[in-house]
C-alpha cells in the first residue's frame, strides 16, 4: 500500500513539473539587437507575459516608411509575419503557450520576435 501511495505521489509531481515545463518559452528577442521590452533578459522568467516596443527613428527624414513587429519561426529574420506596423511606434504584449509565443489575443505562434523596418519602396527588413 505504502508503495501504492509512493508511486502515486511521484507520478503527481512529475505530472505538475512536465505541465509546468511545456508552458515554458525562451527569451523572445535577439539579445543582439536593440528592443525595448518590460522586463530584462535577467528579471525574465520562462512563462510571463512580456511586451514589446519598437520605433521609428528615421520618421521624418526618409529612412524608413514605417516601423512594425514581427514573428518570426525558425531560423533567420527573412522569413516573417507582420503584427503590428505605425509610423512611428509599436507595443504589443505576447504570452507563452506551449513552448512557443503568442500575440495576447491572437492563437498564431511564433518562436521569436524583431523589430522590422519598411523602406521607402515598401520592402520590410529585420535589423
Amino acid at each position: 500500500m505504502k508503495g501504492v501511495l509512493l508511486l502515486s505521489a511521484l507520478l503527481i509531481i512529475l505530472a505538475v513539473y512536465s505541465n509546468a515545463q511545456n508552458d515554458c518559452c525562451a527569451w523572445p528577442v535577439s539579445p543582439y539587437v536593440t528592443v525595448a521590452t518590460n522586463i530584462t533578459i535577467q528579471q525574465f522568467n520562462c512563462s510571463q507575459p512580456i511586451s514589446i516596443s519598437c520605433q521609428n527613428s528615421g520618421y521624418g527624414i526618409g529612412l524608413f516608411e514605417k516601423v512594425g513587429i514581427a514573428g518570426i519561426n525558425g531560423q533567420g529574420t527573412t522569413n516573417f509575419t507582420i503584427l503590428a506596423e505605425d509610423e512611428r511606434e509599436v507595443t504589443k504584449s505576447f504570452a507563452c503557450r506551449h513552448h512557443q509565443w503568442s500575440m495576447v489575443g491572437e492563437t498564431n505562434k511564433y518562436d521569436r520576435f524583431a523589430c522590422i523596418f519598411q523602406k521607402p519602396k515598401g520592402d520590410w527588413v529585420a535589423l
